[in-house]
């Protein structure tokens, strides 16, 4: 499939830096227990018995939730800060930079099990969905589509096609403060041809008398 300039555009400024970053949640394709205890489950894994543990305890394993938010105290000291697990004998990797990065950035998040997206944009149709925006007391799902401007810090702004107020909430909310103009994304999927490519959280401020109103792009990470 062929993408116009304004796609590739995008493209590149989100997903470069990012595509290969870990989510702070257990679960998903690319959360910590698929990205982080791929090795450790060669060993700690409770379909694992006897010998087949090569010495790990029988209580410390890393293939479900409850198990691993137990441990995960342990999981951090030493594979993190003593860098002795995987034990050298192993013959297993210690974890790499980005991988002790993740385990840490789950443990200040609170050690979640998953996270609902904020949202999703696709570049196929550059259509940005809002699922969940918290403004004051009301909720609202929101649709933007994308647009090159050169007033905004990114060189790109959104423009609002439709709000419909709706009861949902969500653990990762967007958040529209009128008085600042400042529009939060916390987690929105970046999606390319039906996949999701890569998370990043935005910061939008709206554009004064602008109609239909349009948001800047200030920051993503």
């Amino acid at each position: 499939m062929k993408f116009n300039k304004l796609s590739v555009l995008i493209f590149s400024l989100f997903v470069a830096d990012y595509a290969f970053a870990i989510d702070p949640v257990y679960e998903g394709a690319n959360g910590i227990r698929a990205k982080v205890f791929t090795n450790c489950l060669k060993c700690h894994s409770s379909e694992l018995t006897g010998s087949k543990r090569n010495g790990a305890p029988a209580d410390v394993n890393w293939d479900t939730y409850a198990a691993a938010k137990a441990k995960a105290g342990r999981a951090i000291q030493r594979a993190v800060y003593t860098k002795d697990m995987p034990p050298g004998s192993s013959g297993l990797p210690i974890l790499t930079s980005e991988q002790q990065a993740a385990l840490l950035a789950w443990n200040s998040a609170g050690l979640p099990q998953s996270s609902t997206p904020t949202g999703s944009y696709s570049y196929d149709t550059n259509v940005l969905t809002i699922n969940v925006v918290n403004v004051g007391v009301f909720t609202y799902k929101a649709t933007m589509t994308v647009v090159p401007d050169g007033k905004s810090p990114t060189g790109l702004s959104f423009v609002l096609q439709g709000a419909q107020e709706v009861s949902d909430s969500s653990d990762n909310a967007a958040f529209y403060t009128p008085v600042f103009e400042h529009l939060h994304l916390p987690k929105i999927e970046l999606i390319r041809q039906g996949a999701v490519q890569s998370t990043v959280s935005a910061d939008l401020l709206s554009v004064k008398g602008s109609s239909p109103l349009r948001f800047h792009l200030v920051y993503y990470k």
